[in-house]
């Protein structure tokens, strides 16, 4: 009987000790399925994130392309912009249109010394 008093105390022992453990497994269980979901949340907005900005690429990439040719033509707009406002401010309107839309001569002359404007 004594033994059986020991037995079943020991019994009773490893039974708590394995449900204890049980809850502390399933209380781990419950907070690791709650990591999944906030992960798959943070993917999810991660990954419309991504999407969002592929567009940005191209855009950036574009406006990378037209600044370099602003910048290459930079030189050339500003000497022709210079030679406007000082050779034919003087002149009337009609004058420093016609002469602006028969710039054959200055662009020639222009790329001839390696200077590009924008026409």
């Amino acid at each position: 009987m004594i033994n059986d008093d020991v037995c079943d105390g020991q019994v009773s022992d490893k039974l708590q000790a394995l449900s204890d453990e049980f809850e502390a497994m399933t209380q781990k269980k419950k907070e690791l399925e709650e990591n999944i979901d906030v992960c798959s949340k943070k993917l999810d907005r991660a990954e419309k994130l991504i999407g969002g900005l592929g567009g940005e690429k191209e855009r950036w990439t574009e406006n990378t392309r037209v600044l370099g040719e602003k910048y290459f033509n930079i030189t050339g707009d500003v000497l022709l912009s210079a030679a406007v406002v000082a050779y034919l401010g003087a002149f009337t309107v009609n004058f420093r249109q016609v002469s602006l839309d028969n710039t054959s001569a200055l662009s020639h002359c222009l790329t001839a010394c390696h200077i590009y404007w924008k026409a």
